[in-house]
């Protein structure tokens, strides 16, 4: 079976490296999930979830970017209606060891925006004693005694010098209130690499958060190195990490102006590219989800140590090289069968942005191949829901993409899809299992703190689950409060007691470990919700009870004048 690396699920998290830009794990639904809270409907993403598993996707030893795509023609399991499905898979000749047999990835000038106010001298799992005291949980791995964030940061820090080579260049900005460049970008040679972890060391929490100026700050340092012309390499990589807990709360705190800095970066010559990395629960998804749509920009929790400086060594290369930008994939208008994207899963791009295409990523990036055989790679999918004109015609698509080399690519390919429901190939069967559970999430959530009387359920028997529905949008134009718990239980248990049976079912056809995350959580969560029903059922029950004397409780209270 298969096993997803740096993966605790007896913790509920992921953390993540992930072909496409955009969100790396479903860290923070679990999280509040787990602790008997409603999450948001941001908090769980496609793409984060489709990167917790394996997907078979053809290898290639000559192709920058190879797309393989997939169709199946599967019924909802709530409302029965028959949907149609396309998925698109890629491979490329830098998954896995290709990276290194292509002689590595090209050098990188790096600067590191470290937070080093006070919120980053807490602890990881704050809120959990047992964590907190370094116990293990339902037999999983202990990493020692609890560290603080700042801890964490530093050693992971000091990891990476040692896999950075003298090609490279390293640089480190510090923030609380203020910005200070504390290590100015050099070459990294085996002295700077001792010192610079000498001075690392040395840092203390303070202060409080203002992450726009470190932004700022690093952003001018990469410039200022690139207009020296130290590196005459022709595909010289800049990238900024952010290293933060992503709450500011001084300077440009609000969504557009973080937004707008790193923009400016990717849309830079030579471009400048992010990576930011939330720290711990404090990870603040919607504000992330906004960074997701900008070119070459990826993102990530953190809330294990261990796994934090993993990310850092092992799957560094893979998160520094983009290989490629503007993947799109559009029906060819040669009078074929026409074919409509009504849902996008895997790519942060919202569907009102894709301008006719059928899917579309703004960056791809290169993936570690593990999983059942060699030829799985960790989150390489892409699912469209599409409605046909004619489901027995095919139809012809045409993919383009421009890689990091400045080359552009282009490639047609004919789909035709089966004309009855049926199970699919093992990886787009998976994929549309993954898909419906995080639609089916997302509305419940959604419902809970974003009802709209105007809207109704957000999916229902007559509905099925619907993948349309715009939660950025909704989260902008509702301001009330969402359905009380006991509207979203009434709402919402029989839909998942349906559709858990229906998960339950593929799971096992499947034969995929990583399955069981999703399919715990959802019974937990029919659990508490069959537990609310029968409290309350009780309670009401109580009234019509009689009294000892044989008339009913309520009224004997109220002749006694109680």
């Amino acid at each position: 079976r298969s096993r997803v690396l740096g993966v605790n699920f007896s913790r509920g998290h992921l953390v993540t490296m992930n072909r496409r830009a955009g969100a790396k794990d479903a860290g923070a639904f679990l999280y509040h999930m787990s602790s008997g809270r409603v999450a948001w409907p941001s908090d769980i993403t496609y793409e984060g979830v489709f990167y917790g598993h394996y997907f078979s996707v053809p290898p290639t030893e000559t192709d920058i970017v190879k797309v393989e795509f997939e169709t199946c023609a599967s019924k909802d399991p709530i409302s029965g209606k028959l949907d149609y499905f396309v998925s698109l898979g890629t491979s490329s000749k830098f998954d896995g060891t290709g990276l290194v047999k292509a002689g590595g990835r090209p050098p990188v000038h790096l600067m590191f925006v470290l937070d080093i106010s006070g919120s980053m001298g807490s602890l990881f799992y704050e809120r959990s004693a047992k964590q907190l005291r370094g116990k293990v949980e339902e037999g999983g791995k202990s990493d020692g005694p609890p560290k603080t964030k700042m801890t964490a940061a530093i050693e992971a820090i000091c990891g990476l010098l040692d896999h950075l080579g003298e090609k490279d260049s390293f640089g480190l900005v510090v923030f609380d209130t203020k910005a200070e460049t504390l290590l100015p970008l050099t070459s990294c040679t085996e002295e700077f690499r001792a010192s610079a972890k000498a001075e690392v060391r040395k840092l203390k929490p303070r202060g409080g958060t203002n992450l726009s100026a470190g932004m700022t700050r690093a952003m001018e340092d990469i410039k200022d190195k690139t207009r020296a012309g130290e590196s005459d390499h022709p595909h010289l990589h800049q990238r900024i990490f952010y290293l933060t807990d992503m709450n500011p709360n001084t300077g440009s705190s609000d969504t557009q102006s973080l937004l707008r800095l790193f923009r400016e970066g990717a849309e830079s010559d030579p471009a400048v590219y992010s990576t930011v990395i939330g720290f711990g629960v404090d990870f603040n998804t919607d504000l992330t989800e906004s960074f997701a749509k900008v070119r070459g920009l990826n993102y990530f929790s953190v809330h294990s140590p261990a796994e934090f400086l993993r990310q850092m060594t092992w799957d560094f290369d893979y998160l520094v090289f983009p290989i490629a930008f503007d993947v799109e994939v559009r029906v060819a208008d040669d009078g074929a069968t026409g074919c409509k994207t009504l849902a996008m899963c895997g790519s942060p791009t919202p569907l009102a942005d894709l301008n006719g295409a059928l899917m579309y990523t703004n960056t791809v990036f290169p993936s570690q191949t593990m999983g059942k055989d060699k030829g799985e790679s960790k989150g390489a999918i892409f699912l469209a829901k599409v409605a046909l004109d004619d489901p027995a015609a095919p139809v012809h698509v045409i993919t383009t993409y421009r890689a990091y080399d400045g080359t552009t690519h282009k490639s047609v390919a004919e789909l035709r899809f089966p004309e009855i429901a049926g199970p699919g190939s093992p990886s787009i069967r998976k994929g549309v299992l993954l898909a419906r559970y995080v639609a089916l999430m997302k509305a419940y959530c959604g419902d809970y703190h974003l009802w709209s009387e105007e809207a109704g359920p957000s999916a229902s028997k007559a509905r099925g689950i619907d993948f349309s529905i715009d939660w950025n949008a909704r989260n902008q134009t509702v301001r009330k409060a969402g359905k009380r718990i006991e509207a979203s239980d009434a709402l919402y248990l029989p839909l998942f007691q349906e559709f858990l049976q229906h998960y339950e079912e593929e799971e096992k056809s499947l034969d995929d470990l990583e399955l069981g995350v999703w399919r715990d959580r959802m019974r937990q969560l029919v659990a508490d919700m069959v537990e609310r029903k029968e409290a309350r059922e009780s309670r009401e029950e109580k009234p019509k009870e009689t009294s000892a004397h044989g008339a009913p409780e309520a009224a004997a209270t109220q002749a006694n004048g109680k």
